[in-house]
């Protein structure tokens, strides 16, 4: 189910749009659009007193329907809310398995907790990449590939204990890595990073949870790693197929 925050009565047509926009997107994204004969999401119209979205640093703050803030957990672009009475109100009149939340706002930001909730803007640029990567987090339980950008999370993986997400580990030997099924025998591990050789392998690439030495990724490149048009590497997809078959299969 896709929830809306920030869209005031009269936005209630661009909430639709908006939602139908962001449908079409999971559809077409793999593994979604392998299962999506079995896919249904459904939209509650929640509307809201004001537009956009809280964001305190700013001194902004919006009456909305969700309470949805900028600046969760310290992170100026994490984007979630605390009212889950509120979510799960609205939410249950729709039936669900997974939800999301669709700020009405253009600033970058979102946020997905594992078993909770994914959340998105529905105006930015990268809107479409921001609403899968999220999705990511709380349907499939991946984590954070990337280790060069700024966040709150510093040392969020104790050293000496492995990660639970399925597409990080702190494992360097081969027989030992979560995703070794998919690593052809050719392929190094530890697999360099800068060899072009490698580009579209699956590997063991050194940089991951925000950490750029002592944690490794499946690929040079992923959904999960990177912002823009680009697919999840086939550990992260094999993740997510594997919880879709779930649902499909329970």
């Amino acid at each position: 189910v896709i929830l809306g925050d920030g869209y005031q009565a009269w936005q209630l047509s661009k909430y639709r749009q908006d939602a139908q926009r962001f449908i079409a997107q999971l559809l077409s994204t793999p593994p979604f659009s392998r299962y999506r004969h079995a896919i249904n999401v459904w939209g509650v119209e929640s509307p809201s007193r004001e537009s956009g979205v809280d964001e305190p640093r700013k001194g902004i703050f919006r009456d909305t329907a969700l309470s949805m803030s900028f600046n969760t957990f310290g992170s100026s672009r994490y984007l979630m809310t605390t009212d889950n009475k509120a979510v799960r109100d609205i939410a249950a009149n729709a039936p669900y398995d997974v939800l999301y939340i669709m700020s009405n706002t253009s600033r970058y930001g979102g946020g997905g907790i594992y078993n909770l909730y994914a959340s998105f803007v529905a105006d930015n640029e990268y809107d479409e990449y921001i609403f899968i990567h999220e999705f990511g987090h709380s349907f499939g339980g991946l984590g954070d590939e990337y280790f060069t950008s700024s966040v709150v999370y510093n040392d969020m993986y104790p050293k000496g204990v492995e990660p639970w997400e399925p597409n990080i580990t702190a494992q360097r030997r081969r027989g030992a890595v979560k995703w070794r099924r998919l690593i052809d025998p050719a392929t190094p591990v530890p697999t360099p990073g800068k060899d072009a050789r490698y580009s579209a392998a699956v590997g063991l690439f050194e940089g991951a949870g925000y950490a750029a030495k002592g944690l490794f990724r499946p690929a040079a490149d992923c959904k999960m790693f990177d912002k823009g048009q680009k697919p999840f590497c086939p550990v992260c997809a094999d993740a997510i197929a594997a919880i879709i078959e779930r649902y499909l299969f329970w």
